[in-house]
This record gives structure tokens, C-alpha cells and sequence, in this order.
């Protein structure tokens, strides 16, 4: 599994922009998967014994600043250092495709959640 997300990342890191609406669309498709890939990495494994362990990982990019959302982690992740590899390029590649497409978005911070170990599981709390 880690080979396959690092060789996501491989080509993901290699990728070149072209000017067209399909491009476009396959870039917006490029983050997405890298987003969403990261994501399930994170999902993996959120196991837990106290609340210094879990934290929320800044992931993508608004056009007028900042993380586009956070998402619930665990410092126990066998993946850590690829996950925050893989945020840190979904965060550029998402910033690169809103400077180069002039996306507007809200400019509101997208909210840091707090987070918690709830039965050795790291979670979001209202």
C-alpha cells in the first residue's frame, strides 16, 4: 500500500499544466485523488492512548489562503511522514491550480477542529 501511494506521489510531483478545459478538469482531478488518497491514509490508522497523539492535518488549498479543510489524525500512523508528504503536494498542486485558473472561494479560515483519543481512537469533538 505505502509503495502505491509513493508512487502516486511520484507522479503526481511530475505533473505539467496545459491551458484548456480539459486539462483544467484533469488537474481539478489530480488534487482530488491526491486529496482523497491522502485521506484514506489518514483513515487507516487513528489508533490512539491520549489526546497528545491525535491532531488535525491541514489539507489543499483556498484561493484566498489557507487550508481548504482539516482532517483528524493520529501521530501513531506508520505513514505519517508520506501523509504530511502527500497534504503538503495536494496543497500545492491545489494553490497552483487556483493562482492559474483565478478560482475564487470563500475567504473564511476553514476551521480547525479540536480533537481527541475517545476509546484509542482519534476523533473530531463538537
Amino acid at each position: 500500500m505505502k509503495t502505491l501511494f509513493i508512487s502516486s506521489l511520484l507522479v503526481f510531483s511530475n505533473l505539467t499544466f496545459a491551458d484548456s478545459n480539459s486539462q483544467k478538469a484533469k488537474e481539478q482531478k489530480t488534487f482530488t485523488l491526491l486529496t482523497d488518497s491522502t485521506k484514506a491514509l489518514v483513515e487507516s490508522e487513528l489508533v490512539c492512548s491520549t489526546s497528545r497523539e491525535c491532531f488535525a492535518l491541514a489539507l489543499g488549498s483556498r484561493a484566498c489562503g489557507g487550508p481548504a479543510k482539516h482532517v483528524v489524525a493520529s501521530k501513531n500512523n506508520p505513514h505519517l511522514s508520506l501523509i504530511k508528504l502527500m497534504a503538503k503536494k495536494t496543497t500545492e498542486l491545489q494553490s497552483e491550480f487556483n493562482h492559474k485558473y483565478g478560482v475564487v472561494s470563500i475567504c473564511m479560515l476553514a476551521p480547525v477542529p479540536q480533537v481527541d483519543c475517545i476509546d484509542h481512537i482519534c476523533q473530531e469533538v463538537e
